[in-house]
């Protein structure tokens, strides 16, 4: 699995865009196709050179094929929003390491065919904590690697009474791969006149 975050070694008063895109391709033991996309852009203020915070939007569609009688397609559209927060530690004019919390509100629908499924409808919170290195390339620009997290996903959908909840653990299972941009917005030093 392939996701991205929103980053770059940052100094006060910088502002950030970033995000990334996900895609899954996988066939499981059935025969079955289950491919993913996912998009998650993002933007935020650094307060000092280690703390940000910021404001994030997803979307992602998972499709599943069945290959049996029925040729079925199943798909899963799922839309989130929130904010971030990050503790980032430069290592070096190249590298630097960052931990970040991602909290989101979000909203999915299931669908069989071309066919929506209001039962299907669900709504949640989720918590997820990653670490990702990053690497300054060029001009405010940096890519940004990690392997996964911990989260915790709660949903409910239309159907159920209680919602559900459940811990994830990716850590190791994942690579996040990313590109953000950063701008230096504090005011420079006049040069001095003469």
């Amino acid at each position: 699995m392939i996701s991205s975050y929103h980053s770059f070694s940052q100094a006060k008063d910088d502002i950030i865009l970033g995000g990334g895109v996900n895609i899954v391709l996988d066939k499981d033991a059935t025969g079955r196709t289950n491919n993913s996309f996912y998009i998650n852009p993002g933007a935020g203020y650094f307060f000092n050179e280690h703390w940000g915070a910021g404001l994030f939007m997803s979307y992602n569609t998972r499709t599943s094929q069945d290959t049996g009688a029925l040729d079925l397609k199943y798909v899963n559209t799922e839309t989130g929003f929130g904010p971030w927060l990050r503790y980032t530690q430069t290592l070096s004019n190249i590298f630097f390491i960052f931990g970040q919390l991602d909290l989101a509100y979000n909203s999915g629908i299931a669908s069989v065919g071309s066919i929506k499924v209001p039962m299907t409808r669900t709504t949640g919170m989720s918590a997820n904590l990653y670490p990702v290195v990053g690497i300054n390339v060029h001009k405010g620009f940096a890519l940004n690697i990690g392997i996964g997290g911990v989260g915790y996903v709660s949903s409910k959908s239309a159907s159920d009474v209680n919602s559900s909840g459940r811990f994830t653990f990716n850590f190791g299972k994942t690579l996040q791969i990313g590109v953000s941009k950063f701008f230096n917005t504090s005011k420079k030093a006049e040069p001095p006149t003469q």
